[in-house]
């Protein structure tokens, strides 16, 4: 009774584990040099438009070969491409201790990309 009891509770733990813990939804804010916020800004991930600012988010892997290039473009600014930060991901390294391979995706993308644009001349 306690094995088929414990074998139901990893199941579902790593059941949680694989559907939580390998993506991220990654949110990209862009600001000028000052701190204000840029509205309407085009962003794209991996070559693919994801939206303009401020609801310019994506879902993006969080696989430990992953790094996400965000390129932004707005009038009045120079262009921007830039890798995702990065971030320990808790909840894959609690799964991984159980499953080792689930440790693949315990550095992902952060969840909020700040990003700052310079002033086209």
């Amino acid at each position: 009774m306690l094995r088929n009891w414990l074998s139901k509770g990893i199941g579902v733990l790593l059941i949680l584990v694989f559907v939580v813990g390998c993506s991220t939804t990654m949110n990209v804010n862009v600001f000028d040099p000052t701190g204000r916020p840029i509205d309407g800004a085009t962003v794209s991930v991996d070559g693919g438009p994801i939206g303009q600012t401020p609801d310019a988010s994506t879902r993006v892997s969080n696989f430990v070969g992953n790094t996400p290039s965000i390129r932004v473009t707005a009038d009045g600014y120079l262009p921007r491409t830039v890798d995702a930060e990065k971030e320990f991901k808790v909840g894959a390294f609690i799964g991984g201790i159980f499953v080792w391979p689930v440790l693949l995706w315990v550095w992902g993308p952060r969840a909020q990309q700040n990003i700052i644009l310079t002033p086209a001349q």
